[in-house]
């Protein structure tokens, strides 16, 4: 789990760009996206030890109340930086 909050760390951070101009919460979506779906396609995955498994209502309402929460931290930060 610590691994996931990593990823997630950076793809907030914008170290992934080489440039500044590349940062945009366009890309920082799209990033996070495609984070999100490969958290879930793991979280659905057959093969995971017992230790990786979570009850499967609470897996994704937990990945449902983080990807709203983000959804509208994205949201705050296009108004935020129009003003």
């Amino acid at each position: 789990m610590r691994t996931w909050v990593l990823e997630a760390d950076h793809i907030f951070d914008g170290s992934w760009a080489k440039q500044a101009e590349e940062i945009s919460n366009a890309e920082v979506e799209r990033r996070f996206d495609a984070y999100l779906e490969r958290l879930s396609r793991f979280v659905e995955a057959e093969e995971r030890t017992e230790d990786e498994k979570l009850p499967r209502g609470a897996s994704f309402e937990g990945l449902n109340a983080s990807e709203a929460r983000t959804r509208s931290m994205l949201g705050c930060q296009r108004i935020c930086s129009q003003q």
